[in-house]
């Protein structure tokens, strides 16, 4: 037989064998994955619950329902429980079984799973478990509830476990406890010792104090040590379950920005999250690359649930970021003195400075003159006085100063002067934060027509500035135009019309239009002159003037005399005469040329005479 023929017979045996009954792999299968013992360490006497847990296997395709579970302690049956439902691939089933031990020793405790799959068929398993059964202690500790005081215990305020020991009743033995102890993990938050024997049936109490650092969930151990009469070591443990709140007070920073150079504000708001009253709450700031004006606050006291706004003052040096570090140091309610700290980072912006300075004029009303006939001398005093702050109103203007920048300005003065001679300084304000204007008022009644300088001085971040606006007293007071003129001529007269306006700031009175004479114009009835009066800012009157002028004339002069704030002024203007003046035409032969004329006809008739005569 060759190499070919050999294989094929190897495949058919393999083939075959994988078809036999024995070697299929079950649909359902069953395991014991565990086994717990309460008490772990059980005594003669002592109820123990034994529970085994078995599972569908995750490589099982086919549910299998538990018809019976049976419990043997070497050998001999002590329970089997019945229809136990159907277990799922991957599900698992817990069932305790409970006895006890008369003697002392190693027994071996069987359970047998039986169960049927979908296709009736039966599937088992079976798992043995080793359990040491000791004979009864002479002392038997137990460990109560454990009651935690304050029930809602917070961070950094004392906290008082107290933890009650018990020697059963059943122990036939005192106990000497050496050490009672609070455990977190590995370490020691709280421990005592001394504290006596407990004999058997009775009890005794131990408060264990500690505190939290920070708030959260605490899984905490009591335990205790001790030794019984014949000088053998007793330990009892017992988990203890604490949740801590926020104790410290809260924090919170409101703004997180300043500038640069500039004393800024922080403010702050403390609250009390606890149940209690916290005393002495100092919160102190420190900021990288800035001077801390004021960097210490305290809260004398803070009931529970109260909150107190508090602010700080720093100048940063530079612009870009800044941390700041926060301190608050408190007092609890049970007189434990506790700190905690936080940081934060502060947005310092550039200092931007842009002070604008700007003039306003004014005008006192008008109407505030009132006569007051058969007065006093104290009356007529008054009315001077009335009249010459009238009359300073009326030269005043006010002068505005507007903080444009990002940051405050401080210690803010106004320095006018006109020419060389400086009108004194006034104070404007002491700090003019951004975004707002202050104004004051100057009088210039007294002040000569020349150009006044408002220089405006200021503090901003550690340099003294200044910003400055001109004025003009003369462009602010009141003027005269000649505006609307309409030149009709008859023969060498001329009809003038127009209006007197005043574009000026203030009234102007006492205005007279006049013609002024000249080689080719002069002034004729009826209105060789004319009277205006007074003319409001803004306003106009209108005014009629004649005048003679001569073939040659071309323009025609006028003449405008007016008084405003107390000056009295001139001003001179020329009309263009765009249609000239032509003489008059005499129709009437001149004597001459009749003469003439009639010689000439003497002459033509002596002529003719003659003709006439001759023979």
């Amino acid at each position: 037989m060759d190499w070919r023929a050999l294989a094929a017979v190897a495949a058919v045996v393999v083939v075959a064998g994988l078809a036999a009954p024995g070697g299929a792999v079950p649909n359902a299968q069953l395991t014991v994955s565990g086994v717990t013992t309460a008490p772990a360490q059980p005594a003669v006497g002592e109820p123990v619950t034994i529970t085994p847990t078995v599972a569908s296997s995750v490589g099982s395709d086919e549910p299998v329902e538990i018809t019976t579970v049976t419990a043997t302690v070497d050998g001999e049956e002590i329970d089997t429980k019945r229809n136990l439902g159907t277990l799922s691939p991957g599900d698992s089933l817990g069932v305790p079984f409970t006895t006890t031990f008369d003697e002392p020793g190693t027994y071996t405790v069987t359970f047998r799973f039986t169960g049927t799959d979908d296709a009736g068929e039966e599937v088992s398993v079976t798992r043995e478990e080793t359990i040491v059964v000791s004979a009864v202690p002479a002392v038997r500790l137990t460990v109560d509830d454990v009651n935690v005081q304050p029930a809602t215990p917070t961070a950094g305020a004392p906290v008082t476990v107290p933890i009650t020991v018990g020697n059963s009743a059943g122990s036939t033995q005192p106990l000497a406890v050496d050490t009672v102890e609070l455990l977190d993990g590995n370490q020691t938050l709280m421990s005592t010792g001394g504290v006596g024997s407990v004999s058997a049936g009775e009890s005794i109490t131990v408060p264990l104090t500690t505190t939290f650092a920070r708030p959260g969930e605490k899984q905490l151990t009591a335990r205790l040590t001790g030794t019984n009469a014949n000088d053998e070591p007793v330990t009892v443990t017992r988990p203890v379950q604490i949740v801590v709140e926020a104790g410290a007070p809260a924090l919170e920073i409101n703004n997180r920005s300043a500038i640069q150079e500039t004393a800024s504000t922080i403010s702050m708001t403390v609250s009390n999250p606890t149940q209690s009253t916290l005393r002495n709450i100092v919160t102190t700031v420190s900021v990288d690359g800035a001077e801390t004006v004021i960097n210490r606050r305290v809260v004398p006291t803070l009931a529970a649930g109260a909150q107190s706004d508090i602010t700080f003052t720093i100048r940063p040096d530079v612009a870009g970021e800044a941390l700041l570090r926060t301190n608050v140091s408190y007092t609890t309610a049970a007189g434990t003195a506790a700190t905690t700290q936080r940081s934060t980072v502060l947005s310092v912006s550039p200092l931007e400075t842009d002070v604008s300075v700007r003039v306003e004029t004014q005008r006192a009303d008008q109407n505030q003159q009132t006569q007051n006939l058969g007065v006093g001398v104290d009356g007529i005093l008054n009315a001077n006085s009335g009249q010459q702050e009238e009359s300073d109103q009326r030269g005043a203007v006010s002068v505005v100063v507007s903080n444009l920048g990002n940051a405050p300005v401080s210690n803010v003065v106004l320095d006018p002067r006109a020419g060389n001679r400086s009108l004194g300084p006034r104070p404007v304000t002491d700090v003019l934060a951004p975004g707002e204007e202050e104004s004051v008022t100057v009088s210039l009644a007294r002040t000569p027509p020349s150009e006044v300088v408002f220089e405006t001085f200021y503090n901003a971040g550690a340099n003294r500035s200044s910003a400055t606006a001109t004025f003009d007293p003369a462009g602010s007071r009141g003027a005269v135009s000649v505006t609307g003129v309409d030149l009709e001529t008859s023969g060498q007269e001329v009809e003038i019309t127009g209006d007197i306006g005043n574009p000026g700031a203030s009234p102007v009175s006492g205005v007279v239009v006049a013609v002024a004479g000249s080689e080719e114009v002069s002034p004729v009835y009826p209105n060789r002159d004319f009277f205006v009066g007074e003319v409001d800012e803004n306003a106009f009157a209108p005014f009629e003037l004649t005048a003679e002028v001569t073939e040659n004339a071309t323009e025609i002069p006028l003449q405008v005399t007016y008084f405003v704030d107390g000056d009295r002024r001139t001003e001179q203007l020329t009309l263009p005469l765009e249609d000239p003046v032509k003489p008059e035409v005499d129709n009437t032969p001149s004597p001459v040329l009749v003469a003439g004329v009639v010689g000439m006809l003497l002459l033509l008739l002596s002529v003719i005479v003659l003709f006439v005569r001759r023979p």
